[in-house]
């Protein structure tokens, strides 16, 4: 793993430098605004919207999921592994 992470750094070094695609960007650093806005836009477009809420609903799910993982998978002896 060492050695991959290695020489994953070094080629890293040989990424030709590029011109930002738009430079005159500002990046607003308030999530909750920005993610507030971001609704609001997608809210026009209803296809983009469920989209948008699609995809929170599996991660919610995921996240749900992941978080009971140890809880589902153990028995009352302990866990299933020995």
């Amino acid at each position: 793993m060492a050695v991959l992470r290695q020489s994953d750094a070094l080629s890293s070094w040989f990424i030709p430098a590029t011109r930002p695609a738009q430079p005159d960007l500002v990046v607003g650093y308030n999530f909750v605004t920005q993610t507030w806005k971001i609704l609001t836009h997608a809210a026009g477009q209803r296809d983009v919207f469920l989209c948008i809420m699609g995809i929170s609903w599996f991660w919610l799910v995921g996240a749900t999921f992941q978080a009971w993982c140890e809880a589902i998978t153990s028995r009352p002896g302990g866990p299933l592994v020995t």
